[in-house]
């Protein structure tokens, strides 16, 4: 953000093309059929506010529920 990049911009970077990047985006990066299911569900939208990120949100990894 401090860098000029758009929320959306970096959550493609550090979803979409860190799994690219590792050559794991047939297993990562993005929800699919077939890929790993592991996921952060966040309150708020991080599109509309990155600040979002740092506030409460749900893991799913490894087919368990982790909350805080």
């Amino acid at each position: 953000r401090e860098a000029g990049i758009s929320p959306a911009d970096t959550l493609q970077i550090a979803t979409w093309n860190g799994a690219q990047a590792l050559d794991l985006n047939d297993q990562l990066g993005h929800i699919a059929r077939g890929k790993k299911a592991d996921m952060i569900i966040f309150d708020t939208n991080p599109l509309d506010d990155v600040d979002g990120l740092m506030g409460k949100k749900i893991v799913i990894k490894g087919g368990k529920i982790y909350q805080d």
